[in-house]
């Protein structure tokens, strides 16, 4: 299913960045035979531009949707898995892993697209649309986008991180063959590899997600170099997950 959405976002995105190629192939040498370099002429071409970074954008994310390793790639590990250390997460990387991951969706690039847009109109012909009281739409859209989305995905991150007792203790990790184990000051618990359903790498974090959204957080920063060799060698034998 996963597969075919990714297709389906490629071959739509493919059409329409047809589309504005075509459009714009049509545009700039009409503009430049005519020589008319007018302030909707030009806000026309970045218009288009945008648009098509944006459908790139898109076809990109399809791509990694059908692309995605599965199984019949597992490699074989026939080592023995003995990796400890003990890590505690602070605000501030969890934070920035938090913004890193959201301003990667799609949605928020669209915003940023059609903030864009609105920035590059107004710049353009900002006199002319303060004169017509429409200053107000664009002002709002790009407050919105610039300042209160990150105010709020801030507080919403602090919120997650003080309610997550996780978060605030010292925290030992054992890995083996079989199951990850995670000791706490209060709380203790161990999990099969077999239940993760997908594994990526960040800067500084390796993500074991139990979920669409719930991901184990493994401290990149606490583990030894071989450690962190060795558990990329080892993740690619495991069945059942997807790693990117």
């Amino acid at each position: 299913m996963k597969k075919i959405k990714g297709w389906l976002i490629m071959v739509l995105t493919s059409v329409f960045i047809l589309l504005f190629v075509v459009s714009m192939v049509v545009l700039i040498p009409d503009l430049f035979r005519t020589k008319d370099f007018s302030k909707d002429s030009i806000i026309a071409i970045v218009t288009f531009a945008l648009f098509i970074v944006l459908l790139m954008l898109g076809f990109r994310y399809g791509l990694k949707m059908v692309m995605v390793k599965t199984t019949s790639t597992l490699a074989n590990y026939d080592g023995v898995l003995c990796i400890r250390f003990s890590a505690r997460i602070t605000f501030k990387d969890y934070l920035n892993l938090i913004f890193r991951l959201s301003f990667r969706k799609p949605v928020f690039l669209i915003y940023l697209g059609f903030t864009l847009l609105i920035l590059v109109n107004f710049i353009t012909s900002g006199s002319r649309i303060a004169l017509q009281g429409d200053i107000i739409f664009p002002g709002v859209f790009v407050l919105v986008v610039v300042v209160l989305l990150p105010v709020i995905l801030f507080f919403q991150t602090k919120r997650i991180y003080a309610s997550n007792k996780l978060f605030h203790e010292q925290v030992s990790y054992s890995l083996d063959n079989n199951v990850i184990t995670i000791k706490g000051e209060t709380f203790e618990s161990s999990i099969q590899w077999s239940h993760f359903l997908k594994i990526t790498e960040t800067k500084n974090f390796f993500m074991l997600y139990q979920g669409k959204t719930n991901a184990t957080l493994l401290d990149k920063n606490a583990m030894t170099l071989p450690d962190k060799d060795e558990f990329r060698k080892f993740i690619k034998s495991l069945p059942a997950t997807e790693l990117t």
